[in-house]
């Protein structure tokens, strides 16, 4: 998913699940976030205190970038980003490869929504944990079908690659071609994986755009993945709006012990509408501003929490720096990161990390 349902619709839907505007910005800011932290840099105080950045995401350029680093940090790219962040695993299958296939609201994502939703209960850095939360259970009705890690099972055949209401023929071929570029020397882990593609380049943006009504085919067969897809996101989006809208309810009655603002089922056909309407990301951004919807909604400027990280050395402690958005948002990462790849994976039997 792209911006304007990370950020946007997860104010919207945290908001009408009776969540306060102040902390539904927070939490639909460290949605968005989890793409814009993209940086190897921390932030040392003079006084010793240490902001250690987690990179939840790369830029293309990014990835062009450290290409040329050795085998080990190209695995980390994979294993420690795109898996636990992107991709999550749905645990299916029988061989490894299989197993870390995202699966549309899967079990093992429920159950780690589940778990940092207790979490977030409890913690003082809650809201940024629940928004990369939201976010990660969001890429899973979208990223579906596909892995965070180069496999053969990502392979689309691209003769079976049918759009039937967008324009993004020539956005598609060009990303195609900027990803088989770096696949290779970036996310390549063997002979073997060399040839492999990663997560859903083949297909470029199309499972990120709301609008997109598409089918394909993959190249090879798995256990519990169909080798056609045909795709409605619009369809699958409101899904997940109805879901995240139920997730956010629990916490809104935990911490605040309040009710809704909206009924999901007075806003199905609004969100309906916001999910068909626009192809380009501004236009779809500008309708989710315009719509009741997103009432009190802040403004996002990726570089506002990135510059509150530049401030942590110059406050007058490092203590201070704690209780700022951007530190709880690194806190929450690394937290996530963690459970994810160190405790539930493997409990699963899959060792990612």
């Amino acid at each position: 998913m792209q911006r304007d349902m990370h950020y946007f619709c997860t104010f919207a839907m945290a908001r009408a699940a009776g969540i306060p505007d102040a902390d539904a910005n927070a939490i639909a800011y460290a949605s968005q976030f989890v793409d814009d932290s993209t940086r190897y840099s921390s932030e040392a105080h003079r006084d010793g205190g240490l902001l250690f950045g987690i990179t939840t995401a790369h830029t293309l350029l990014e990835a062009l970038a450290r290409s040329t680093s050795d085998r080990v940090t190209k695995l980390e790219d994979q294993r420690k980003v795109w898996v636990p962040f992107h991709f999550f695993p749905g645990g299916a299958g029988d061989s490894f490869y299989e197993k870390i296939i995202c699966v549309k609201d899967g079990e093992l994502v429920n159950e780690m929504f589940k778990n940092n939703l207790s979490v977030a209960l409890a913690k003082d850095y809650g809201l940024e944990l629940l928004g990369i939360t939201a976010h990660v259970y969001a890429d899973t009705f979208s990223h579906y079908g596909f892995s965070g890690m180069s496999s053969l099972f990502n392979k689309v055949a691209q003769d079976s690659l049918h759009e039937e209401n967008t324009s993004t023929k020539g956005v598609r071929s060009t990303l195609f071609h900027a990803l088989n570029v770096v696949k290779d020397s970036v996310f390549g882990e063997s002979a073997e994986q060399a040839t492999a593609a990663l997560g859903h380049g083949p297909v470029a943006d199309l499972p990120d755009r709301p609008y997109a009504e598409w089918s394909f085919a993959y190249e090879e067969e798995c256990r519990g993945r169909d080798l056609q897809s045909s795709r409605k996101n619009h369809q699958t989006y409101l899904e997940y709006c109805e879901k995240i809208y139920g997730y956010f309810r629990q916490f809104a009655e935990s911490r605040y012990g309040a009710s809704c603002l909206i009924p999901f089922e007075e806003m199905r056909v609004e969100l309906g509408r916001l999910l068909k309407k626009g192809k380009e990301l501004d236009e779809r951004e500008a309708n989710w501003k315009a719509s009741a919807l997103t009432a009190g909604v802040a403004a996002y400027d990726p570089e506002e929490w990135e510059n509150d990280k530049k401030k942590f050395a110059h406050g007058i402690s490092s203590r201070d720096g704690i209780a700022t958005h951007v530190y709880r948002f690194h806190q929450a990462a690394a937290y996530h990161r963690y459970h994810v790849l160190k405790d539930m994976l493997p409990s699963h039997g899959i060792a990612v990390y």
